[in-house]
């Protein structure tokens, strides 16, 4: 077998090892990424901080109360004729913040940006440092 032989064996060899090696990094992004975006995996790693961010979410889905200035409510009852909303609804026309509720906000705004941070940088880590392979070393 000629010099040139030889080498074109090695390259093909070498060709072929980089393949697999592409092949397999592909194989190890695409589990990656499957993963970043399944709840689950976020679920079983954070399980209070999931807990907690579904408590913010049900907190601010929840509706607030109807209410209306007392002018309002008095031109609605002139209108029909009988009152038409209930007193609580009129009693007070801005609604009072609590020490728990700004307490709950402050700490969801928190869990939140916590999270998209951890996100990114999960992210961005994994994009740039891809799991390492082992293959076979090439000697020439």
């Amino acid at each position: 077998m000629s010099e040139s032989e030889r080498s074109a064996d090695d390259i093909r060899r070498q060709m072929q090892i980089t393949r697999q090696r592409v092949r397999e990094e592909m194989q190890e992004a695409v589990v990656g990424a499957r993963q970043l975006t399944n709840w689950r995996f976020y679920t079983r790693q954070f399980p209070w901080a999931m807990v907690g961010g579904a408590a913010i979410v049900g907190y601010a889905l929840i509706p607030r109360r109807v209410e209306l200035p007392p002018a309002a409510a008095k031109s609605l009852e002139k209108l029909f004729g009988r009152q038409v909303l209930p007193a609580a609804a009129t009693s007070a026309v801005t609604r009072k913040r609590t020490i728990v509720g700004t307490l709950l906000g402050t700490t969801g705004w928190a869990i939140l940006k916590f999270g998209l941070s951890f996100a990114g940088r999960e992210i961005g880590r994994r994009l740039q440092n891809p799991p390492r392979v082992r293959t076979p070393e090439f000697t020439p």
